[in-house]
């Protein structure tokens, strides 16, 4: 049983580094329409560790985010591997959304100066949502092709 939670959450861990990445690509192609300034983590380590100047600053927010992003899908394989056949598009996007809002409406408004996502700026709020729909999606989409490469 061990063996396979372990499998799960290391599965789980490799399909949040893709969607990661994918919600990265998100995240760069709304800055770049100018939807968001400041990205997120970038917020949270200058806020958690202002000492941290650039360009350290970039690459701890970069490693901080994977690893966070990581570590989610580390819990969404835990979560999912009393039934691994679960993992999909729906329940990624379901998982996404849950990390969106425990990101959003809770943790990043005490650690940054950001507002509560439903009080925020509509655009900001936007690209935030969609990119961790993003995420969810890819996550549940890697984590069921992950399992069922790993059945045959």
């Amino acid at each position: 049983m061990i063996a396979r939670l372990l499998r799960s959450a290391l599965s789980g861990f490799a399909a949040g580094l893709v969607a990661t990445f994918l919600m990265s690509r998100g995240f760069s192609i709304a800055q770049s329409l100018g939807a968001i300034r400041e990205l997120p983590p970038r917020k949270a380590v200058k806020a958690v560790s202002p000492q941290i100047e650039e360009p350290n600053r970039t690459t701890v927010a970069t490693v901080a985010h994977y690893l966070v992003g990581g570590g989610s899908g580390a819990v969404y394989g835990v979560a999912s591997s009393a039934n691994p056949r679960s993992r999909g598009p729906l329940t990624g996007l379901l998982f996404g959304l849950a990390v969106w809002m425990f990101g959003y409406e809770f943790l990043m408004p005490r650690v940054t100066e950001m507002p509560l996502a439903h009080r925020d700026k509509r655009s900001r709020a936007l690209t935030i949502l969609i990119a961790h729909v993003i995420y969810g999606l890819s996550l549940g989409t890697v984590s069921r092709f992950m399992t069922r490469k790993a059945e045959r």
